[in-house]
């Protein structure tokens, strides 16, 4: 081959070697399969279906109180992994609603009406019935909240579940137990004025994310929480109740977003919504 062939040799292949980046380019571009993570590219990760995928370039790509990891995936903000896993075991059971009704009718009618027949039936039935047992109800194998008449899971088993998932775990336990809705999850908060709510009269805190209202409009002001890890039972809940500080699910989806769902966080007492395939723990009511 000549001088003059070799030179045209070489232009060919340096000008034909952007269409054979663009190839491989446009290659790399396609969805991989993957069984890990780690499989995926930078920014992607490993879905279900065995596909690299990514939710978000950046948290602005992500809802209200979410980050986006180095995956591409929306996380809830802050340490909510419950690693500060107090579960402070002091069951103290400390609601002692000592009702001492102590009704000292005395009705001392003595009548002087010429027959001195004072009776002074002083009747001081001084009934004080203190129940200050958390599980006022016989038919309650876990903690019961007299507040609500609800019977929750306790402690919780630490079970994870991806939204859609989590009634089949109620479902393994023995009894009719299911997933809380959101309204009922926020009930058990104790300690975050802003998220706590009221069941037997409807209302409660700011945050306005309730059965009622499940928009993600809903979540974006006064649900975040308070101080993260100081909550006054170790978690941000009601006395008695035991398990990890985690993210709970309730069983409320979105109605403006189908693939997100509501969870309260008890690290902090934050009521939040997430994509439905992020796992977080279950507690079962009935």
């Amino acid at each position: 081959m000549g001088n003059n062939m070799k030179i045209k040799y070489i232009i060919s292949l340096f000008l034909s070697l952007p269409l054979m980046m663009a190839f491989f380019s446009c290659e790399q571009g396609k969805e991989a399969e993957c069984k890990k993570d780690m499989d995926c590219p930078m920014g992607q990760y490993c879905s279900m279906d065995g596909e690299c995928i990514s939710d978000c370039k950046s948290d602005d790509d992500c809802m209200t109180g979410e980050t986006c990891d180095a995956y591409g995936r929306c996380k809830p903000g802050g340490s909510s992994s419950g690693d500060s896993d107090t579960d402070s075991d002091s069951d103290t059971d400390s609601d002692s609603d000592t009702d001492t009704d102590s009704d000292s009718d005395s009705d001392s009618d003595n009548d002087t009406d010429g027959d001195s027949d004072s009776d002074s039936d002083s009747d001081t039935d001084s009934d004080s019935d203190s129940d200050t047992d958390s599980d006022s109800d016989g038919d309650c194998d876990g903690w019961f909240d007299s507040s609500s008449g609800l019977c929750w899971e306790n402690p919780a088993s630490g079970a994870t579940s991806t939204f859609n998932k989590t009634q089949n775990y109620c479902d393994g336990l023995e009894g009719e137990w299911r997933v809380p809705t959101i309204s009922e999850l926020r009930s058990i908060i104790s300690g975050c004025e802003k998220t706590e709510w009221d069941l037997s009269t409807g209302t409660g805190g700011a945050c306005n994310l309730t059965d009622e209202c499940c928009t993600q409009s809903c979540s974006i002001l006064n649900c975040l929480g308070c101080t993260e890890g100081v909550g006054p039972n170790g978690c941000y809940w009601k006395a008695g109740l035991q398990g990890s500080c985690t993210p709970y699910w309730s069983s409320v989806g979105l109605s403006d977003m189908p693939l997100a769902g509501a969870f309260v966080n008890f690290n902090k007492g934050s009521v939040q919504t997430s994509a439905k395939t992020y796992s977080y723990s279950v507690r079962c009511v009935k």
